[in-house]
């Protein structure tokens, strides 16, 4: 991954005023051409290397979901199976 050189360019950094900003991380004020220090990140690491265990996130929560109620009489969306209650379909 390639290195933050200044303030400036880490995801931290928030400008403020004319030259100078304040480190989120930190919590105090620096100048955007200051050397970055070592908790310094690029500005969309997280997302790059994220991006691909967020989807695989999402397919494992699609693919697991389900609602467990206990048996009640059915209504016209609702299917039951055994001891699992799934909805069918849902209209507003």
């Amino acid at each position: 991954m390639k290195t933050t050189l200044a303030c400036r360019h880490c995801q931290y950094y928030s400008p403020e005023g004319r030259r100078g900003g304040v480190c989120q991380k930190l919590m105090t004020p620096v100048e955007s051409n200051w050397k970055a220090c070592s908790l310094a990140l690029p500005p969309f690491a997280a997302y790059r290397e994220n991006r691909n265990s967020i989807v695989m996130w999402h397919q494992k929560i699609d693919e697991t979901l389900e609602v467990v109620l206990p048996l009640k009489p059915t209504a016209n969306n609702i299917r039951q199976l055994s001891n699992t209650v799934r909805v069918a379909s849902y209209e507003q």
